[in-house]
């Protein structure tokens, strides 16, 4: 394999938790960055509108994903047109995880190496503001199809084990990607992120200041 295509596939797979919006993260308080596992589950608030508070859902995404722990996988990929095959092994751990309520941001440090050499090592998060779509795809398909917008489409990639991405996507084209091994657990994150979206896009409209009255 030459080294241009080292480098596509590097570049594609770091961006598997590309971080959405335009704001930079705020810390949350001490009582957000509290994600000590419980003993015994709290009851779960509901909301004036429908469905879990705002905080509890943040609190339930927060406690997932720390709970995700760190990811060992192979991405083998085969090119059609070269009749090439190639992999990598990856270890993609995340860290120091909170979700803050207050500006519906979702921070962590992302870790991932491949071949045992790091390639992404950062503080990162996603931001549940501004609109946001969710939904789940293996990662079979997740990278298939992001080598195919870098001009590899010859290319299919196979994960082992099987993974799960949670692909969010926003108005602006950004788009952040969670990995997960089971199905299960991806579609009850992407169930939580998008109706914590909501409630945010409600918080923010109703904390919007009126208009002046007197400009017609």
């Amino acid at each position: 394999m030459s080294n241009s295509n080292r480098f596509s596939l590097g570049l594609f797979l770091c961006s598997a938790v590309t971080v959405a919006g335009a704001q930079q993260p705020i810390a949350p308080d001490a009582k957000a960055t509290a994600h000590n596992v419980r003993a015994t589950a709290a009851p779960r608030p509901v909301s004036k509108s429908n469905g879990p508070t705002l905080e509890y859902t943040m609190e339930y995404i927060q406690d997932k994903l720390i709970s995700r722990g760190a990811l060992s996988y192979t991405v083998s990929l085969h090119d059609g047109a070269a009749a090439k095959d190639w992999s990598y092994d990856f270890v993609d751990k995340l860290s120091g995880t909170y979700a803050n309520p207050s500006t519906c941001q979702i921070g962590f440090h992302w870790k991932q190496t491949r071949s045992g050499q790091a390639v992404t090592d950062k503080e990162t998060y996603v931001d549940l503001t501004g609109g946001t779509n969710a939904n789940v795809l293996t990662m079979d398909q997740y990278l298939t199809a992001s080598v195919a917008k870098s001009g590899h489409d010859s290319w299919a990639a196979k994960v082992s084990p099987s993974l799960f991405v949670l692909h969010i996507t926003k108005p602006d084209n950004h788009e952040s990607n969670l990995a997960f091994p089971d199905e299960e657990t991806a579609n009850h994150l992407a169930k939580a992120m998008l109706h914590a979206a909501e409630m945010c896009a409600s918080a923010q409209a109703a904390a919007a200041p009126a208009g002046d009255k007197d400009q017609f």
